[in-house]
C-alpha cells in the first residue's frame, strides 16, 4: 500500500513538472537551456482597472507617444507624459540614461527597461 502511494505521488509530481516545462515551452524549444521567447504579450491593468495588451518590443524614446512610453516597466501615463514634455522642451535624448533627468524616472527604471529602449 505504501509503495502504491509513493508511486502515485511520483507520477503526479512528474505530470506537474511536465506541465510546467510545456507551459514555458522548454520541452519542445530548440534552445533547451533558456526561457527565450521571440514575442511576449502581457496583460497590464491600468489605473481604471481595464486591461490592455502590450507588446514587449523596442521603444524609441525620442519618437514614442505617451501610450508607448507608458508600456515601459514602472512608467505609467503620468511619467510617460513627463517624458514627452521633457523631450519637447529639451530636445532628443542622447542616451537611455538621459531619462533620469525626467522627474520621477530613476536609474532603476532605466535599468529595468534598458533592453527595450532605443534612440534611433
Amino acid at each position: 500500500m505504501k509503495n502504491d502511494r509513493s508511486t502515485l505521488l511520483l507520477l503526479c509530481a512528474a505530470l506537474v513538472i511536465a506541465a510546467a516545462l510545456s507551459a514555458f515551452k522548454i520541452i519542445d524549444s530548440p534552445s533547451f537551456g533558456g526561457l527565450e521567447a521571440t514575442s511576449v504579450r502581457l496583460t497590464r491593468f491600468d489605473a481604471a482597472g481595464s486591461d490592455k495588451e502590450e507588446s514587449r518590443g523596442k521603444i524609441n524614446i525620442n519618437t514614442a507617444g505617451v501610450d508607448e512610453l507608458a508600456s515601459l516597466e514602472d512608467v505609467g501615463e503620468i511619467k510617460a507624459k513627463a517624458i514627452v514634455e521633457y523631450r519637447e522642451k529639451h530636445g532628443a535624448f542622447r542616451s537611455a540614461d538621459d531619462l533620469t533627468r525626467v522627474e520621477g524616472i530613476g536609474a532603476g527604471t532605466v535599468n529595468k527597461n534598458r533592453d527595450r529602449i532605443t534612440l534611433d
